[in-house]
C-alpha cells in the first residue's frame, strides 16, 4: 500500500501558511486602523479667517434618530493636523459659526460613543447644535464620501450648512460627510 502522509503533510503546510498570511494580513490591517484613528484629518489644509469669541461657537450637538448627545470642544489646524479628542465632537474654529452664513464643520471619530453611527442618517434627520442659549436646527440633506485629499468637499458649499464628518471604509481609509441645512 502506497503512503499517503507525504500529501497530507504538504496541505497541513500549506494551511498553516495561509493561516499565517491571513493573521498577518489582519495585523497590518490593525496597525493601519490604529496609525489612522491618531489623526483624524483630511490630508491637507483648510482654513477660512475667522475671529469669534468662545461664547458664540457651538458647545453641543445632539441627534436624537441616533441617540448622540455629545460635548463640542473648539480645535484649530496644528501643523497640518486636525485636532481631534477622544470624547465628545470637535468643532473646527476656522469655520462658520450659527447664524454667520458659513459651513460649519464638526467632526469626531468613528466610534460608537461619537460619531461611529452617523452613516446612518437620512435625509431629513434632525440635527441639533447649542451654543449653551440657543439651539440651532438644521435637518440632513445628502451624504457623501470621499478620499482623505479631497478637502474640497468642504468648500463646495455655500451658506449655513452642517458639515458633519468622519472616518469611514476598510481602515478607516475614507471620510464620510453629511451634510445638513439650517431650518429657520
Amino acid at each position: 500500500m502506497a503512503k499517503k502522509t507525504p500529501k497530507k503533510g504538504k496541505q497541513k503546510h500549506q494551511v498553516l501558511l495561509l493561516v499565517i498570511c491571513g493573521l498577518l494580513l489582519v495585523l497590518l490591517g490593525l496597525g493601519y486602523r490604529i496609525h489612522l484613528n491618531r489623526s483624524l484629518s483630511f490630508n491637507g489644509n483648510y482654513s477660512v479667517k475667522s475671529s469669534h469669541s468662545v461664547n458664540t461657537a457651538p458647545k453641543q450637538i445632539i441627534i436624537k434618530s441616533l441617540e448622540i448627545s455629545l460635548p463640542i470642544k473648539q480645535t484649530i489646524i496644528k501643523n497640518g493636523v486636525w485636532e481631534v479628542f477622544n470624547e465628545g465632537a470637535s468643532h473646527l474654529s476656522t469655520s462658520g459659526y450659527p447664524d454667520e452664513n458659513k459651513p460649519i464643520i464638526v467632526y469626531a471619530h468613528n466610534r460608537n460613543n461619537q460619531f461611529g453611527k452617523i452613516d446612518g442618517l437620512k435625509k431629513g434627520d434632525q440635527i441639533i447644535l447649542s451654543d449653551g442659549l440657543n439651539h440651532y436646527l438644521y435637518l440632513v440633506s445628502r451624504q457623501k464620501v470621499v478620499e482623505p485629499s479631497n478637502t474640497q468637499a468642504l468648500k463646495e458649499s455655500r451658506g449655513e450648512i452642517l458639515i458633519l464628518y468622519t472616518c469611514t471604509g476598510f481602515a478607516d481609509s475614507k471620510r464620510l460627510l453629511v451634510y445638513a441645512n439650517r431650518i429657520e
